[in-house]
């Protein structure tokens, strides 16, 4: 039950993990001093109230600039987007120089001539399955993070 507790209040807290320890362990502090003067749990967390409620109160009295979380919030999306984005785009552009060898960069800026050989992935010395694997890894990878920003912008 306590641990529930603290785990639910923890993640309502908006705070620098620093302060959230410090919340934390005197809350526990507080539990464990109540529990050996003889209070009950559920006496002890009926008092102390809903979880997230006893965070927002921790939060409001911390002042905490909600505005800058939000930012940091916005910047790891924007952060994780690009990096899906281009994983996404690299997946995309292997599959076509697969099958379109002359599309490559290295054929485009070279002139070097890749018939016979499975397109930018010569230079590599790649067979079709590490290419395939390859694609699909860098596709896994790309929705991985699209997950990721899902997920975070709900909770915003």
């Amino acid at each position: 039950m306590e641990q529930k507790y603290l785990k639910t209040f923890s993640r309502y807290l908006k705070m620098s993990k620093k302060e959230k320890k410090k919340i934390i362990l005197n809350l526990k502090e507080e539990i464990n001093y109540r529990k050996q003067n003889g209070e009950s749990p559920e006496k002890i967390f009926s008092d102390l109230g809903p979880a997230n409620q006893l965070a927002q109160e921790f939060n409001l009295n911390f002042d905490i600039d909600e505005s800058k979380l939000k930012l940091k919030e916005k910047i790891n999306i924007i952060i994780l987007s690009v990096v899906g984005s281009i994983c996404i785009i690299l997946a995309i552009y292997n599959s076509i120089t697969l099958f379109i060898p002359k599309l490559s960069i290295q054929y485009i800026f070279s002139g070097v001539n890749l018939e016979g050989n499975i397109g930018v992935f010569a230079a590599f010395h790649l067979g079709i399955k590490e290419i395939l694997a390859k694609i699909i890894i860098e596709l896994l990878i790309g929705l991985i993070l699209f997950i990721i920003i899902f997920i975070k912008k709900k909770k915003m």
